[in-house]
């Protein structure tokens, strides 16, 4: 009798603790889930000066990078980029400063850039398209599927 006691009461906690576990797990699903929401990348907004916009643009990418990471826990490798992209920033301002001409050319070749990455892209997405197509002036000798068909047993 003490033994079927034992074995009930076992039971019992091993089902409570159990119950227990899953309540935590499904709860810290929830607060991961609330943190990436909040973690969500921010637009910066349209300002008149384009001086000013590049700047903003800036700040928000590094701030959205250490609000992701922050949310994620991966903290060292966001501090990493982060400081990569001020110092390559800082690399174009104190350039800028030194010849500021050379805004118009650094404009103009970013400019050329966005071009030409859109226009790869597009081809990119052109040759995926014909290769899952036929290709013109040979068509497909299979046919399709008869839909109608019914084994009988």
């Amino acid at each position: 009798m003490a033994d079927s006691v034992n074995n009930e009461i076992l039971r019992k906690f091993g089902d409570d603790l159990l119950g227990n576990m899953a309540e935590l797990m499904k709860d810290a699903g929830n607060e991961k889930k609330k943190k990436e929401r909040e973690a969500e990348d921010e637009k910066p907004p349209n300002v008149s000066s384009k001086g000013i916009q590049k700047s903003l643009d800036f700040n928000f990418k590094i701030k959205n990078i250490l609000t992701k990471a922050a949310a994620n826990g991966e903290l060292e490798e966001a501090v990493k980029q982060v400081q990569e992209l001020l110092k390559a920033r800082n690399g174009e301002l104190l350039l800028l400063d030194s010849d500021p001409s050379l805004l118009q050319t650094k404009e103009k070749l970013e400019e050329k850039n966005a071009k030409h990455h859109a226009v790869s892209k597009k081809k990119k997405q052109q040759k995926a398209r014909k290769k899952g197509s036929p290709k013109k002036g040979k068509k497909k000798t299979t046919d399709p599927p008869n839909r109608f068909f019914v084994m009988r047993e």
